[in-house]
């Protein structure tokens, strides 16, 4: 069993939550969607930051201080799919500012991209779409199938025997050094 540690695992957090990348009100467009009230203040703070870095590089300085992002399970495009209400808005109309792929494909933080052999068909097509989209700026980010995992046991199984994702991430972050 490898053990991940806790930064690692906010990284696997932070890449739900960036699945349904929206923007906020503010006075910066914020491109995380709403972060769940069972997630500590500073973490969402912290996941607040990377969402503005990752899905809106040009309202955030160059990497704003990101080494890499681990993207898993996400939904990243609007407009190849039925956006979330809870986490998109009701407004259909700006579904299309509120896709975090444009910022993806913009951003020069390295990033890994991994998705459930169970989950459902939307995030199979999304890392697929992201993965091509980035790799057309000759930037292919590593695309990872977890197979046997569904939407939330491939988060769940870190620090547990299995350690495909747990391998993947710490690979990852090693070849970042």
């Amino acid at each position: 069993m490898h053990h991940i540690s806790h930064k690692t695992s906010i990284v696997a957090i932070l890449s739900l939550l960036l699945a349904a990348c929206a923007s906020a009100p503010g006075p910066a467009p914020i491109a995380s969607g709403p972060v769940p009230t069972q997630i500590p203040a500073q973490i969402q703070q912290d996941l607040l930051k990377i969402g503005r870095v990752i899905a809106a590089p040009p309202t955030a300085p160059p990497g704003g201080g990101l080494t890499g992002a681990v993207m898993i399970s996400g939904l990243f495009d609007t407009s190849t799919f039925e956006p979330n209400q809870d986490y998109f808005g009701k407004d259909a109309s700006v579904y299309a500012q509120r896709s975090a792929l444009p910022g993806m494909v913009a951003s020069t933080v390295p990033m890994l991209l991994a998705y459930a052999e169970l989950d459902p068909q939307n995030f199979h097509t999304q890392a697929e779409q992201a993965r091509d989209a980035m790799c057309r700026t000759s930037r292919c980010p590593p695309v990872l199938k977890l197979m046997g995992h569904s939407h939330m046991s491939e988060i769940y199984s870190i620090n547990t025997a299995d350690v495909a994702l747990t391998d993947a991430l710490q690979a990852f972050v090693a070849g970042l050094r």
